[in-house]
């Protein structure tokens, strides 16, 4: 999670925080990252996302993007002092990727066990993101719709979740 439950909810202590997520979701570790400064949800979806018990797969972005390409690296540094493995990097292209959307974020994908159903955007990109993914699990490539999605700062992983 990232560190926006924190900010948004100061006057809850964070012991407390934690304790709830382990009552409420069973979870034995939790890891809180900081919230990019580019970054306008604080959903830590579209950055970073475990993809087996100690791998994770992380976002990276070109040269063109320095702030966006130093916090991530100063997240993968961060990680990895927790035995964290930055087990996968997915290629993000100038011009590709608008923060406005969620173009070209091929980690929002849509799990179902060892399957997952992986963004096409038609571009170049498309290929490595498969071969990358496809060394984790099955890959169903979806392209239809991915491109309306995306305007909407949408992909598959998020339209997926269940709301109670």
């Amino acid at each position: 999670m990232t560190n926006r439950i924190v900010t948004n909810n100061e006057s809850i202590d964070i012991r407390e925080i934690r304790r709830g997520f382990s009552e409420s979701l069973r979870i034995s570790k939790m890891i809180s990252i900081p919230v990019a400064a580019f970054d306008v949800t604080g959903h830590i979806d579209g950055m970073v996302r475990f993809i087996g018990d100690d791998t994770l797969a992380a976002v990276s972005y070109g040269e063109g993007f320095k702030e966006e390409k130093d916090f991530l690296d100063r997240l993968s540094t961060n990680l990895q002092k927790r035995n964290t493995i930055i087990g996968h990097i997915v290629p993000k292209r100038e011009g590709l990727y608008r923060f406005n959307s969620s173009y070209g974020n091929y980690i929002s994908y849509m799990r179902i066990g060892k399957k997952i159903f992986l963004p096409q955007y038609g571009v170049e990109e498309d290929i490595d993101a498969k071969n990358d993914f496809g060394k984790f699990f099955e890959i169903i490539p979806i392209s239809k719709g991915v491109d309306e999605l995306a305007k909407l700062g949408e992909t598959l992983n998020s339209i997926t979740w269940l709301q109670y």
